[in-house]
């Protein structure tokens, strides 16, 4: 959890604990929950026999693919284009710092879009990863399946994906990193259209509006900014 050096003097005492106990090992280390309703979520998860890993392939050359950034912050960024970066003088350079999933089909390379840009995917992230880097290994083990989604669910979220890549598009930010002005997308200006991918899945997995709110409520604590916007 992210915060400000005025909330020092609370910051121990606001500290909590959850049981961990029934959630099974997935080889990711120590899940770092924020509620026991999470802890609950997680456990539901991770006792389904599937991951998102299940439909990634062997990249051959003839499969579709979907990049993804390898650090985060605030959001994961996955697309089916990378940004531009530029070196100082402007000159256009290749991006080093995306990792590439192939995916067997077009509409699967949209669909596991829509479900990394989700703010489920970033939850698991918060809970599993480090806090920066983004591994293909998590990513894999993220505990959501293409096989699990069938007929309109699916079909929304293909369709999702391909929005989120457009809106995505609309929100390129720089920063400067070794003299290289390196292009990203802004997902967090991307809500509008996670949000659904969010409902979607919580609707799939039967876990409800009110753990949807509880981790919600625990990605904007990690997200939180003193930027007005």
């Amino acid at each position: 959890m992210r915060w400000f050096s005025r909330e020092r003097r609370t910051l121990f005492s606001s500290l909590a604990q959850y049981n961990t106990d029934s959630i099974p090992s997935i080889g990711l280390g120590w899940p770092k929950l924020g509620s026991d309703v999470q802890a609950a979520v997680l456990r539901t998860m991770l006792f389904q026999p599937y991951s998102l890993g299940d439909a990634f392939v062997s990249d051959d050359g003839e499969h579709a693919t979907v990049y993804y950034f390898k650090t985060a912050y605030n959001w994961l960024t996955a697309t089916r284009q990378m940004p531009p970066a530029y070196d100082k003088e402007g000159n256009g350079v290749v991006q080093t710092a995306y990792g590439a999933i192939s995916l067997p089909s077009e509409e699967d390379a949209w669909a596991t879009l829509s479900l990394l840009t989700s703010s489920i995917a970033f939850w698991f992230w918060l809970v599993y990863g480090d806090g920066f880097h983004v591994t293909l290994g998590l990513l894999r083990a993220l505990p959501i399946s293409l096989a699990q989604l069938h007929g309109q669910r699916y079909d929304n979220l293909v369709k999702l994906g391909q929005m989120i890549q457009e809106e995505m598009q609309s929100h390129l930010v720089f920063k400067w990193n070794a003299g290289r002005r390196i292009g990203n997308y802004s997902l967090r200006r991307c809500r509008h259209l996670t949000c659904h991918v969010d409902a979607e899945i919580v609707e799939q997995l039967g876990l409800g509006k009110d753990c949807l709110t509880d981790i919600l409520g625990f990605c904007e604590a990690t997200t939180k900014t003193e930027l007005t916007d």
